[in-house]
């Protein structure tokens, strides 16, 4: 795992939300997207994060590159 990988960012943004600390874990969550938009896993994060912190308008659906690449 790389300092700068998305998979540190997104982990420790998880790690945040499973502490109550939102509004970090949405921050942590949306730099790993930035750094690896593709990622579904990434993705999800977001999602997961900005549903803990009960901010369900940012949520909504949008068009990621993830979308692109597994379409339903």
């Amino acid at each position: 795992m790389t300092p700068n990988g998305s998979d540190a960012y997104r982990e420790y943004g998880l790690c945040l939300a499973s502490q109550g600390l939102t509004n970090g874990a949405v921050a942590e969550t949306r730099r790993a997207l930035q750094l690896d938009p593709v990622n579904l896993f990434n993705n999800f994060a977001v999602g997961w994060a900005l549903i803990g912190a009960r901010r369900y308008d940012e949520r909504g659906y949008r068009r990621s590159p993830s979308r692109r690449v597994m379409p339903r």
